[in-house]
């Protein structure tokens, strides 16, 4: 009877040993692919990263280039209200001219 129930008992501990193998294999097969989850998405970071920066580059072009264009915008906005201010000084000076060679006509 003893050793029948030393034999059960190293059963039961046999038993609890695979079913913490089977815990611990459970374990490592979820561990590794969480791991191989992280290593794709790092390399996937890495590489956006690597793109990352000749976007920068192009971004920083393309602002300096739009500044630019507006600078230029703003200077010809200037101009035509110049040769607007031209234009009306010049049709005022005509109105005149006009209004004085009538005058000088008589009725």
């Amino acid at each position: 009877a003893r050793k029948r129930q030393a034999l059960q008992s190293r059963e039961e501990e046999l038993e609890a040993a695979r079913k913490r193998l089977a815990m611990a294999e459970a374990s490592r097969r979820a561990l590794t692919e969480e791991a191989a989850l992280l290593s794709r998405t790092n390399a996937e970071l890495r590489d956006e990263a690597a793109e990352a920066g000749p976007m920068r580059e192009s971004l920083r072009r393309l602002e300096a280039e739009k500044e630019a264009l507006l600078e230029m915008v703003g200077e010809k906005t200037e101009q035509i209200e110049s040769m607007l201010d031209d234009q009306r000084e010049i049709k005022h000076m005509y109105q005149a001219e006009m209004a004085a060679l009538l005058e000088r006509l008589g009725p």
